[in-house]
């Protein structure tokens, strides 16, 4: 062999290294290293002998994934040996040349791998140098230790024509700078990436921020193929958004894009854009390829909201916000304390928490330029909603504003709350808690409540903040029964609404000092005796006439519990006293209810007593007598006056069971409500 050809050859062999090096970019080369022991096998000389004692020696490879042929791959191979002669010599070998390899998957990290190589190479024995062409054919059992290294125990057959052939038996590691991927061929052929709410952000957990659309360009089938988004600005770790088994040559797949991201994306106040990178991960013929596209992504500003579904505004209903919850349960305690045994509690609650965001100086301002009445009629207009502890710092916002922060106010309180929109608007209702079957009873206008979802609920206009909660109860059944009755009045329960679109907690302190307990139950007084006045006029009014014509005990009991519903216990206490001289029944039980009510608990159970004289069944009676010789810490009588309730009326027994599930200050703290839930017989 020549200079001029040696030089040629290894020049086209240093060209064959660049082009592995340059294939490296694209994440699909890994380079070998085997050193080796050599049995030779050849030539047999004269004799029969052959000339050649056991050597050594190794290679260098590096290769890889064939450009159109996905099971194959490409290498360029550097080897070095030495052979001992049966002589004091040895003949050494320095081999350069191309390989081919099928790289066979068989469980798990574990596969066999079938190759062959040729080139050219250089011997030198004595002094003297030559050179010769070479070919081996290979076999390996491999084993994926992690995604960038592996081993490989294998064994070649090589063949230096007229000089030597042998079997190398090594022991490979490999490297992989591209983490042990191979050159992806997927075609991307749609990505669609909405615009990110950064108040929704754990509703993309589980619903799509946008859609991919792939197809496999490989020349087979591919395997557990599984598509990621990555933003990391925002995102803490990759959202898995696809895991598919298997997509066959040349097949499509529409994917929707998921994101999982953190708190950090509600620092947000103006919209801005973030890089994110869309990777598919695939395995093709035992190994791992990639495809990766980084694309733009549009973050909006944390108090951005669209009206193509209005139960988006639950996610700013932030019950669990310290200021909402210091604001709400400051109101709500005030009033259970104020009486909390007489009409619906939550109805009060809510009246009074009305009536504290005026004191409180709250304002209905409206935004000419986030108006929920032009804004509400396109699905792609974005409006800005504040957070209900933003609106109390600035004590003032339009009617979605307003709504969400009545809304949290109400549930932080405990109280089921829910949107209502009609045309152009949406303001809020609360569930009381009762029957809609016995609402007249708490409700005599029942045209001025709301059905909906087998619960009662009363309407609000919230933004008639300074108007008293009478007047804003009235304008809400108003506004409902207008739009209802042309079909174009909605209910949409916060509660269901938290179940797609959960309350994201503003990122901001709210700076909020709670309205004087003593003003806020001053207007709330004052705001009960209006209401109680309009609901009950009516009704006291037919009562009383009739009493003018005939004194009945029945009817002035009826004119008591009117009362008593309300609170109006001065009024009922009379009614029921005069029913009580006539030995009627129900107004015995009733006083000795009035009695209790007012913690009376001695005249209560002497009351209590007298109508079990004419009715010793009687469930009411025994459980007045039960509860008051409970709160007289006389568990023993209580204990008896309660089996007797049980023995008669055991449903009625099991509303007031903590009488003997336990006894103490603890006991009669957990017991709660139940102890002052009253019932008034009629």
């Amino acid at each position: 062999m020549s200079g001029a050809t040696r030089v040629t050859f290894i020049a086209l062999f240093a060209a064959l290294v660049c082009a592995a090096g340059l294939q490296a970019q694209s994440a699909g080369l890994e380079f070998w290293v085997k050193p080796a022991g050599a049995i030779p096998l050849g030539p047999v000389v004269s004799g029969g002998e052959i000339p050649y004692t056991l050597g050594g020696g190794g290679q260098v490879e590096g290769r890889w994934a064939f450009p159109f042929v996905d099971f194959l791959r490409l290498g360029a191979v550097v080897g070095y040996s030495t052979h001992p002669t049966t002589g004091s010599d040895a003949l050494s070998q320095l081999r350069l040349g191309a390989a081919v390899s099928a790289p066979l998957a068989v469980a798990g990290p574990l596969g066999i791998e079938l190759g062959a190589a040729g080139g050219y190479g250089f011997g030198f024995y004595r002094g003297a140098t030559g050179g010769y062409p070479w070919l081996d054919a290979r076999a390996a059992l491999t084993l994926s230790l992690a995604r960038s290294f592996g081993l490989a125990l294998g064994a070649s057959y090589l063949e230096v024509p007229g000089l030597y052939r042998g079997v190398d038996v090594s022991l490979g590691v490999s490297f992989s700078p591209g983490g042990g991927t191979r050159p992806a061929r997927i075609e991307f052929l749609g990505i669609e990436l909405k615009p990110v709410f950064p108040v929704f952000y754990k509703y993309y957990d589980a619903n799509p921020v946008g859609t991919l659309r792939f197809r496999n360009d490989e020349s087979s089938e591919i395997r557990d193929v599984r598509v990621t988004l990555f933003s990391k600005s925002f995102m803490d770790a990759p959202k898995t958004c696809a895991s598919v088994p298997r997509l066959a040559k040349g097949a499509e797949l529409e994917v929707p894009l998921l994101a999982l991201f953190n708190r950090e994306i509600l620092q947000t106040t103006e919209g801005t854009k973030a890089s994110a990178e869309l990777e598919i991960r695939y395995t093709l013929g035992g190994e791992e390829a990639v495809a990766k596209r980084t694309i733009s992504m549009e973050v909006l500003y944390r108090n951005a909201i669209s009206w193509d579904d209005d139960r988006k505004a639950a996610s700013f209903v932030t019950a669990k916000d310290p200021a909402i919850l210091a604001f709400a349960k400051e109101i709500a305690g005030s009033v259970r304390e104020r009486d909390a045994s007489g009409f619906i509690l939550q109805f009060r609650q809510a009246l009074a928490i009305q009536e504290a965001l005026s004191i409180y100086g709250m304002n209905y301002v409206v935004d000419p330029k986030s108006s929920y009445a032009e804004l509400s009629a396109s699905d792609a207009s974005l409006d800005y909603m504040q957070f209900p502890g933003q609106s109390l710092t600035y004590r003032a916002g339009d009617c979605d504003d307003l709504t969400v922060l009545y809304c949290a106010l109400l549930e932080a309180a405990g109280i089921e709350t829910a949107f209502v929109t009609v045309p152009g608007h949406i303001y809020a209702a609360f569930s009381p808690g009762v029957d809609p079957f016995a609402a007249s009873r708490w409700f005599p206008r029942t045209e001025d409540t709301i059905v909906s979802g087998g619960r009662l609920w009363i309407p609000v206009e919230t933004t008639m903040v300074h108007d008293g909660f009478l007047r804003a109860w009235q304008e809400g059944a108003r506004q409902w029964r207008e739009a209802s009755a042309r079909g174009m009045a909605a209910l949409i329960p916060v509660r269901d609404a938290w179940k797609t679109y959960e309350p994201t907690a503003s990122a901001d302190d709210a700076r909020v000092v709670s309205p004087d307990r003593t003003r806020v139950l001053s207007r709330y007084d004052e705001s009960w005796k209006r209401l109680v006045s309009f609901e009950i006029a009516a009704r006291e009014k037919s009562l009383k006439e009739g009493l003018a014509k005939k004194d009945d005990p029945a009817a002035r009991n009826k004119l008591g519990v009117l009362y008593a519903t309300y609170s109006l216990y001065d009024q009922a206490e009379a009614a029921f006293a005069a029913g009580a001289r006539s030995q009627h029944l129900p107004s015995m039980v009733n006083l000795a209810n009035i009695r209790f009510v007012r913690k009376d608990y001695a005249r209560a159970l002497e009351s209590y007593q007298a109508a079990l004289k004419l009715d010793p069944k009687n469930a009411a009676a025994l459980s007045g007598a039960a509860r008051s010789e409970y709160e007289r810490e006389n568990y023993a009588a209580a204990r008896e006056w309660y089996e007797k309730l049980k023995a008669v009326n055991p449903e009625r027994a099991a509303s007031c069971a903590y009488i003997v599930e336990a006894t103490g200050a603890e006991a009669r703290s957990a017991a709660g409500d139940e102890r002052t839930v009253m019932e008034w017989g009629e």
